[in-house]
């Protein structure tokens, strides 16, 4: 990996940080993501649970300063996400939202998963709705606060 381990380090940190807002709606992390393919792919991922889903696969891509530029774009004029083109080809839109907003989104759309077993992953899972965690019919005023504890070093995780 380039940049040594410190860089891998703080990306899983983030992606765990993700996997406590998501899991009430299904979401796992996905260790060694990048190197295992397949349905191994993207870095947290929904359980199967029947038919397929819209949102099954999330990339949780982790920079310093936090990607400016979307930031402020998704913010300007008040919007509620950014829609960036393709290339009018082969390329799709894509479109960034804030997280609060997406949570929203997720239960609005009825992603609400089953409690899931608690396990080393996420610390507090299974206990009830994530701290901080708000959605629904309000999808603007729904907010997402950062968890009092940092997540802890070296888990294992559960296969999905």
């Amino acid at each position: 990996m380039a940049g040594g381990r410190a860089p891998g380090e703080r990306g899983k940190y983030h992606e765990r940080k993700m996997v406590r807002h998501l899991r009430p709606y299904g979401f796992r992390r996905v260790p060694s993501s990048g190197a295992a393919g397949g349905d191994y792919t993207g870095d947290l991922r929904r359980a199967a649970s029947g038919a397929p889903r819209a949102i099954e696969v999330l990339e949780s891509k982790y920079r310093k300063g936090g990607q400016r530029n979307l930031r402020r774009w998704v913010c300007q004029s008040g919007a509620h996400g950014l829609v960036l083109p393709g290339d009018g080809r082969s390329e799709e839109p894509l479109v960034v939202l804030e997280l609060a907003r997406f949570v929203a989104l997720l239960e609005e759309a009825g992603y609400r998963a089953p409690e899931p077993e608690p396990d080393a992953e996420t610390p507090g899972a299974g206990r009830g709705p994530t701290p901080g965690v708000s959605g629904g019919v309000g999808a603007s005023q729904a907010a997402v606060s950062p968890p009092s504890a940092p997540p802890p070093s070296g888990s294992a995780l559960l296969p999905l």
